[in-house]
């Protein structure tokens, strides 16, 4: 009996890797101000994106494949301290590797925009079957990519 030939789906959602930040606590703060700016875009006059008491913060309003430039500053009673260096950020996309609804056989990959993404070489196994590449669709009818394969897709 020939082998059943299966497919994987590959799929490029728009999750973030890189979206807390930290930064070190200040004796004297009372509160620390983020700021963000995009390329292009000057510091000048930019208006904190939060103002908070801890030394943590989650930006939750980021878009995938773009850089972000964060400074942080300390609050006390008396000012607001200088800015901190630049901290650059630059989301990812995430590709996941689903073989029969399972996520976790094969690890994630981060494909940044505009860069080619060199397709994982594992190939999962199952009794019967033959491997026969990625799709980007669960019904079969996206692209399929082979294992070593290059992804070029911003987006599925």
């Amino acid at each position: 009996m020939k082998n059943a030939k299966i497919y994987g789906i590959i799929k490029l959602s728009h999750k973030l890797y890189n979206n807390n930040l930290y930064f070190p606590i200040e004796d004297s703060a009372i509160t620390y101000n983020v700021y963000r700016r995009l390329p292009g875009e000057s510091w000048a006059n930019r208006k904190p994106i939060i103002t908070c008491i801890s030394t943590q913060y989650t930006d939750k309003n980021l878009k995938s494949g773009q850089l972000y430039y964060y400074r942080i500053t300390a609050v006390n009673e008396c000012a607001e301290g200088e800015q901190s260096e630049s901290l650059n950020v630059y989301t990812a996309n995430v590709i996941t590797y689903n073989v029969d609804g399972n996520i976790n056989i094969i690890s994630r990959q981060y494909k940044q925009n505009n860069i080619p993404l060199i397709i994982k070489n594992e190939i999962p196994t199952k009794n019967g079957y033959e491997f026969s590449g990625w799709n980007t669709m669960p019904d079969m009818s996206g692209t399929v990519y082979l294992p070593g394969s290059s992804y070029t897709a911003e987006k599925s």
